[in-house]
């Protein structure tokens, strides 16, 4: 009864999550409330409040289920593979599970200052998760330096990444500029690899 409980939950939240991404394309974001997406799933205001504080937040707010997405794509990274290796895989991965999806999400916070801020702090959502990882794999302590600054280095790609994609291009593009950006992590420690003018990592 509890895991029926939690899909339900679950499905109710994409349904918002939905509804807000396409009456945002449809009406412009400044022309839509709280009342109008609850209504369109159909649930109440109160219901929606019940997993969003904001209309902000049901576009870009990234949920449970895409925490437990990026978790189970970490842990699946073998052992043995060098860690920012696994990140730079990971993240593609987990940006690449709904590209399409990720690309409207994108024009719209592009074309809405409104939900830059809002963005970026959901990047955040994933830290915690990042900083776990590093620590079953290195056996550091979470206060430790080295697991944060993983975190720290996959929530600036993110906002690197999304700054230098155009989503209107191939979703396969998305994938190279994040790999391009590893790439130049990588090569920090050499000025004489970085490429000039970061080939490779715009649009």
């Amino acid at each position: 009864m509890a895991g029926r409980r939690e899909h339900n939950k679950r499905e109710t939240r994409r349904s918002l999550q939905d509804a807000a991404r396409r009456l945002f394309e449809e009406r412009g974001f400044d022309e839509v409330c709280v009342e109008d997406i609850a209504t369109e799933v159909p649930v109440s205001r109160r219901t929606f409040f019940n997993y969003f504080d904001s209309k902000e937040a049901a576009l870009v707010d990234p949920g449970p289920s895409r925490v437990d997405t990026l978790a189970a794509l970490l842990a699946g990274r073998p052992a043995d593979e060098p860690l920012l290796n696994s990140l730079c895989t990971v993240h593609i991965q987990f940006l690449m599970t709904d590209p399409e999806d990720l690309a409207a999400r994108m024009r719209l916070v592009r074309a809405n200052p409104a939900l830059r801020q809002r963005w970026i702090t959901a990047i955040e959502t994933f830290d915690a998760e990042v900083v776990r990882w590093a620590c079953t794999r290195t056996g550091l302590p979470p206060e430790a330096v080295y697991p944060q600054l993983l975190a720290g280095i996959a929530g600036t790609v993110s906002r690197l990444a999304m700054e230098h994609w155009d989503p209107d291009t191939a979703p396969e593009r998305l994938a190279e500029v994040i790999s391009c950006i590893y790439r130049l992590l990588a090569a920090l420690g050499n000025d004489a690899d970085l490429p000039p003018a970061d080939r490779g990592c715009e649009h």
